[in-house]
């Protein structure tokens, strides 16, 4: 589980790549991706990081980005007394299936936003 965890997420900030890459130049396609993955690592709820943000705004963000908090194999490492109980394979499925269905959504936006654009770029 601690190699699936990591592919899924980068799958979900591949995803988001591709789909920013069609419409954008590559490097700054990166920096949105950079972005993208700073903010969502200080978006939870738990973390107080992103105090100066109003609460609905820190919340949307919390919202519509992916949780790396659900997504990270650090939850597994930390030793913890709820880390020594065996975690249901169900948890298991539901993190990994929200991760792949948000890979999923930006690789089918990425498609449609490519489906006209030739491979030559202009």
């Amino acid at each position: 589980m601690l190699v699936v965890y990591p592919l899924v997420r980068w799958a979900v900030y591949s995803a988001i790549s591709l789909l920013l890459v069609t419409v954008m130049h590559p490097v700054l396609a990166f920096g949105a991706v950079l972005v993208v993955s700073v903010v969502s690592a200080l978006a939870p709820p738990a973390s107080r990081s992103l105090n100066f943000l109003p609460g609905w705004l820190h919340n949307g963000l919390y919202a519509v980005l992916p949780s790396t908090d659900l997504l990270g194999e650090t939850r597994f490492l930390t030793i913890t007394q709820a880390n020594l109980k065996p975690i249901p394979w169900t948890d298991h499925a539901t993190a990994l299936a929200y991760g792949l269905d948000y890979a999923l959504v930006f690789f089918l936006l990425a498609v449609w936003s490519f489906r006209r654009r030739g491979l030559v770029r202009d």
